[in-house]
Order: structure tokens, then C-alpha cells, then sequence
């Protein structure tokens, strides 16, 4: 932490706040962050949302080597859990007047960033409850009230709840919302990365122009080497 203190400086005008907040000293269930470009996060205390909001606002982790956000007009958030990165690019795209499809499954999460869009007043983000799969209709999503960004089709581990979501496949999304396009698809979906982009058909592929992906190694046939050797085939640079 007190190596990142610079970060939090720059990122977060109220970094003190945050600080406490790290160290569990912070007695309120809910805490608003400032970012310096006047966004705002609503986030549960000392919660796993504290590390969403260090990775994507203070890190910047979904932002890949070389995109130019001048021109990102549409993007597509899987796994947008309470809205950080939705929130965050949203404000980065605003003279852009673009747009951000942002999609959380799990029921609190989702109420969660509903509340963060209606805390910024966010016009430029449209919510979904749903998830994205290799097939359209409902799954089992195991959730975890120890780490709610931790919730997967794939993963048990910390679960102690579950929930019966919809799903439906990028094809049949993107028709539906009527996208030509997509700037940036960022996925963080604990283990369905793989159901979603194998799915995918060749003519979605065209339609993305740069994507922001976290991965898990779940198989020889699901892992970072599978997933490199199909994004190349696909066109993309790594």
C-alpha cells in the first residue's frame, strides 16, 4: 500500500479513505470513492470490491498496450460485477459519446451497479442481467459471499450459495442489441471465456477490434496456449 501511494494520489481524491478502508478500519458497509476524473464507486468495505477498484482504476489492467480511447465508441463489459470498469471507461469515452454494454449475472452485484450508475448518473452504460456462455437459456452460477468477484459456472471453491441465471451466447447478444461493432470486449467471467469466444462465430470475430481478457487455466484444451493459438487465428496480435 505504501508503495502504491502515488497511484492513489493521482487516481482517488479521497485515497485517505481508502487506506483505512485496506487496513478493515472503516465501520460503514458501503464507502463512495472519487476518482480524478469525477467518477464515483460505490463499493462494499473491506471487500474484494476494494481490488476491483485498485486493478481497474489505480492499475488499469483492462486497458491494453496501445488502444487509442479516442476512438473506442462501443464496448462490451462480461463480468462487470458492480461496475468499476464500466464506470471508468465510460468517463474516459464521454467527448466520444459511445456507449457501454455491461453484463453481471449474479443478483447483488447486479443491484450494485445499477446503484453506480444511478450515483453517476450514467446515460452512456447500459446494464444486463445476464451472462454469456456457449449456449442460450440458464446455468447454475456458484456464488461466494466471501469474494464476490469469485462467482463462476466452473469454479467451487469459495462457493457457499448459487443461483439459476439466464445466458446467452455473443452471436445472438450482439444481434439482439443490434452491434455493428465492438471496440472493446472485456471479459473477466471466471472460467467462461473459453465457452464464450469458442462459441463465437467468424462473423462476430470481424465485428471486434480489441479485446481485454483475464483467463484461467481450467484443461490442456482450456489455457493460456488454446486460447493464444485461437485468438491469432482469428486475426488478433498478442
Amino acid at each position: 500500500l505504501v508503495l502504491r501511494m502515488p497511484w492513489l494520489k493521482t487516481n482517488l481524491t479521497n485515497w485517505p479513505d481508502f487506506l483505512l478502508d485496506c487496513f478493515g478500519w472503516k465501520p460503514a458497509a458501503l464507502s463512495v470513492y472519487f476518482s480524478s476524473n469525477g467518477q464515483r464507486y460505490l463499493v462494499r468495505s473491506k471487500t474484494i470490491d476494494l481490488g476491483i477498484l485498485d486493478e481497474v482504476v489505480l492499475e488499469k489492467i483492462y486497458r491494453p498496450p496501445g488502444l487509442n480511447l479516442s476512438e473506442i465508441k462501443t464496448v462490451v463489459d462480461v463480468g462487470a460485477q458492480i461496475g468499476i470498469f464500466s464506470l471508468w471507461i465510460s468517463g474516459l469515452m464521454k467527448k466520444n459519446g459511445g456507449i457501454v454494454l455491461a453484463l453481471e449475472p449474479e443478483k447483488e452485484n447486479f443491484e450494485l451497479l445499477r446503484k453506480n450508475l444511478d450515483l453517476n448518473r450514467s446515460a452512456n452504460i447500459r446494464p444486463f442481467n445476464l451472462a454469456l456462455s456457449g449456449r442460450r437459456g440458464t446455468a447454475v452460477l456458484y456464488t461466494s459471499s466471501l469474494n464476490r468477484a469469485s462467482h463462476s459456472f466452473y469454479f467451487r471453491g469459495l462457493a457457499d450459495g448459487q443461483q439459476i441465471v439466464e445466458t446467452t451466447t455473443l452471436d445472438s447478444f450482439l444481434e439482439k442489441e443490434g452491434i455493428g461493432q465492438i471496440d472493446l470486449l472485456k471479459i473477466d467471467s471466471e472460467g467462461s471465456e473459453y465457452d464464450i469466444l469458442f462459441g463465437a462465430s467468424s462473423e462476430t470475430f470481424e465485428k471486434i477490434k480489441n479485446i481485454a481478457i483475464e483467463y484461467h487455466n481450467l484443461s490442456n484444451r482450456r489455457c493460456r496456449k488454446t486460447l493464444e493459438v485461437f485468438l491469432k487465428s482469428r486475426g488478433f496480435n498478442l
